[in-house]
């Protein structure tokens, strides 16, 4: 309780001495000179001769009405107009410049020095018809030895009559002026320290929106700067239009009060209380009235009657929120603070309405609560180095300990770094193994390229890691040769990615290995290897994935089979315009559960077109945003892939500008030349097919059906891409009872159209003869409701081939 009390008798003192403080740079002569004044008349020439006592009040018909000491509001001698005279006597001749200094008097003052009117300082320049917040001094007066001042005043604001604020003083101008400016150049300092801290404040609070009473605090300190600028003398020295600054005066003082308010329930409570919107709402009325005003004396009206009530209201929520902050420990400072600082406005309110004669205090007691508030953060800031001062005592030895063991921890961590480096070299040496450099076959050229996302440096040789692969290789199927191309993104980066895509390159070398002693068509084959590498990722338990694309390219027949499992969708240019290729994908590699057939798409290629096949790395990029969000650029590939004409590299630059790479990146472009000789070649070859065929369904139906089943062996052998051959194929092994070739072609028709119904049938008599039972399959026969007895009539495609 004392500790709480003390804060509070503090942060009282301080606001009290800080007025102290300010008033003395105007007061401290006339302070000076009570205390140790001498009976001897002073020169003025040297000091200042105040005139504040012995001063005449009579009516304006001469009657006297007694003797005052100024300043002092005569508002209550109940006169329209006065006149206050005082007699002066120079026992020698001042050998200096004299001003007469009178303070702020009432509006439509006039000073008579020997009965001559005095004019004020610069008044040929004065621009102004209104100057009653204006300290008066008249420059270069008379000298004579007797002098008679006489003052008439005249009311124009209602009770304020008379000289309201200054001592009256005689002195050398140079003084009287340099006092005055020095005093108008210190309070502009103190109001531009508001200014200042205020627009800290509020760009300290939108830089952290969690500061908002900063916000309303640094607001108000704007005001406030707004408020003590316009009601000052400077708008007098800078010329400015009087109206526009007493209106900027109000409005400033309007929403002094609400943005105060918004701050102190925003620190205390954290939450705004129900009358404080309403009354800004009342701020803003009483704003645009005195907007529309068209006089000072409108505007006076208007601030005592509509304004100045409301802040009984203001000053009911402040105490509320001060209740709410009691509990706190610096709660009865900022109490103190608070009841000092309404105290010092409800002082100049009460001298603004001449009932008391005092000067303004209000500016210094803001900055004695500023100080305060400083204070006590300066304080907590002590209690906090004080506490880290202990810590550091106590952890000094823990540090030293742990430095240590960082210092072994860090030399751990680089052998261990560099033994990773070495994994990393050695992985990277056996994926390039498996990267066949194959760039051309046939009429086609060929173009990839890998860029894995882990790069490191190893015994000073820079290289990099991953879980993208891109693999090429010639094999023979059918005893024809096709070259297979194995594009895989294994899940993770570094070690994880690059095991996964060693995997699918050994399970790929070894494939095309084991399958050179047996019977495939290009579908059946890539199934296989899809399969296999499937299979071993499932062993995995689910912690191993890829997604790829696996493709057997016919240099022959200029087509391309490939099986898209979970990749980006394929991408064929032709004639400079690029579109995706597949509808449907497969499975990506590794799924426990697979439940579906895998599909196998074929496209024949003409001259000039361009295949691409890539991993998601080509088009999930991060944009270079504050936020760095990942977004897919698919269509924005698309686009760049007729832009560049399918130049992988330029490709990975332009998309590069779309923002960064986050992943391993694998392409592969197949481009088909200009071949003249091939289109005819192309023509005999078709012609030649459609006669083989004939022969052969001439063969079977003559009985010799092991030998037509060679010829239709052999024209799907040649045209792998014909679909009806691979169902006439299967059909014929499977009248002849050669069930292993028969589900070969069938297969390869499955792969290719697994919703067509006839070999979906046939493919099930297959399998049940084999003893295979396929619940993908049966599924698949479920679904059909035609009738199997007419579908299953060869006849028919031999009609349509003959």
């Amino acid at each position: 309780m004392k500790s709480k009390l003390g804060i509070c008798i503090f942060s009282i003192l301080l606001s009290i001495g800080t007025n102290t403080f300010f008033h003395s740079l105007e007061y401290r002569e006339w302070i000076y000179s009570n205390l140790f004044s001498s009976s001897k008349q002073k020169d003025p020439c040297k000091s200042f001769v105040f005139l504040e006592q012995d001063w005449e009040v009579s009516e304006l018909s001469g009657k006297k009405i007694g003797t005052f000491s100024l300043p002092r509001n005569f508002s209550d001698l109940d006169h329209s107009g006065l006149l206050i005279s005082k007699s002066i006597h120079f026992s020698e001749l001042p050998d200096c410049e004299l001003s007469l200094f009178l303070g702020k008097t009432s509006e439509g003052a006039k000073l008579f020095w020997n009965g001559v009117l005095l004019s004020e300082r610069s008044e040929a320049n004065k621009q102004f018809k209104f100057s009653y917040d204006k300290k008066k001094i008249s420059n270069s007066i008379p000298i004579e030895y007797d002098h008679k001042i006489e003052i008439l005043v005249s009311e124009y604001f209602e009770n304020e009559l008379g000289i309201l604020e200054g001592i009256p003083s005689i002195g050398n101008s140079k003084y009287i002026l340099q006092k005055h400016y020095k005093f108008q150049i210190y309070y502009l300092i103190l109001i531009s320290t508001f200014l200042l801290l205020g627009i800290y404040l509020v760009f300290l609070s939108l830089q952290e929106r969690q500061l908002e009473s900063h916000f309303y605090f640094g607001t108000f300190l704007i005001l406030f700067f707004l408020f003590s600028f316009f009601g000052s003398e400077w708008k007098y020295e800078l010329d400015l239009d009087f109206l526009f600054c007493k209106k900027a005066e109000y409005i400033s003082l309007s929403f002094l009060f609400p943005f105060f308010t918004f701050f102190f329930s925003k620190f205390c409570r954290d939450k705004h209380h129900p009358f404080e919107f309403p009354l800004f709402l009342w701020a803003g009325f009483v704003s645009f009235l005195f907007i529309q005003s068209s006089s000072p004396l409108e505007l006076d009206t208007l601030n005592r009657t509509l304004l100045q009530p409301s802040w009984i209201v203001y000053l009911w929520v402040l105490f509320k929120c001060l209740k709410a902050r009691s509990s706190e420990h610096d709660g009865a400072g900022f109490l103190g603070s608070i009841c000092f600082l309404v105290f010092s406005i409800l002082l100049d309110i009460i001298s603004a309405r001449a009932w008391i004669v005092f000067p303004r205090s209000s500016e210094y007691s803001v900055l004695g609560f500023i100080l305060f508030c400083s204070f006590r953060i300066s304080g907590r800031f002590v209690e906090m180095k004080n506490r880290l001062k202990s810590w550091n005592e106590k952890l000094q030895e823990e540090v030293t300990l742990k430095t240590k063991e960082l210092t072994e921890s860090f030399t751990n961590v680089r052998s261990l770094k560099e033994k990773q480096d070495g994994d990393y070299f050695l992985m990277s040496v056996l994926q390039s193994c498996f990267q066949n450099k194959i760039r051309s076959v046939g009429d086609f050229k060929i173009e990839t390229l890998v860029s894995q996302f882990k790069k490191f440096e190893f015994n000073s040789k820079p290289g990099e890691i991953g879980g993208d692969i891109i693999c090429i290789e010639e094999i023979r199927i059918g005893g024809r040769k096709f070259l297979a191309i194995l594009n895989v993104d294994a899940m993770g980066k570094s070690l994880q990615g690059a095991t996964g895509a060693l995997l699918s390159s050994s399970m790929f070398k070894s494939h095309i290995d084991s399958s050179a002693s047996g019977f495939y068509t290009p579908e059946t084959w890539i199934v296989s290897l899809y399969r296999k590498i499937h299979g071993l990722f499932q062993s995995f338990d689910g912690n191993l994935f890829a997604t790829g694309i696996l493709a057997v390219l016919d240099p022959e027949n200029s087509c391309i089979f490939f099986l898209n499992a979970g990749h980006p969708t394929s991408i064929l240019l032709r004639n400079n315009i690029s579109g995706f290729i597949e509808n449907e994908i497969s499975y990506k590699m590794g799924i426990p559960i697979l439940k579906e057939i895998p599909k196998v798409q074929c496209i024949s290629l003409k001259e000039n077109d361009s295949i691409i096949f890539g991993s998601d790395g080509r088009e999930d990029l991060r944009s270079r945003t504050k936020t760095g969000e990942i977004h897919s650029f698919s269509e924005l590939f698309l686009l760049e892939v007729s832009n560049t004409k399918a130049d992988l590299v330029l490709l990975k630059n332009r998309m590069s500008e779309y923002g960064d790479y986050i992943d391993d990146l694998s392409l592969v472009s197949i481009f088909r030349k200009v071949n003249p000789q091939k289109k005819s070649r192309d023509l005999w070859r078709e012609t030649s097919k459609r006669k083989n065929l004939q022969k052969g369904i001439l063969i079977w139906k003559k009985g010799d059906k092991k030998i037509a089943c060679s010829f239709f062996s052999k024209l799907s052998a040649d045209d792998p891409k014909d679909k009806d051959l691979a169902y006439i194929t299967a059909w014929a092994f499977w009248k002849t009872g050669e069930l292993e070739k028969a589900k070969t072609y069938s297969e390869k028709l499955l792969y290719r159209d697994p919703k067509n119904h006839q070999n979906l049938i046939l493919l099930a008599k297959i399998y049940f003869q084999l003893g295979i039972s396929d619940v993908i399959l049966l599924g698949l026969l479920e679904d059909t409701r035609s009738d199997v007895q007419r579908m299953f009539r060869p006849t028919d495609y031999f009609k349509k081939v003959s």
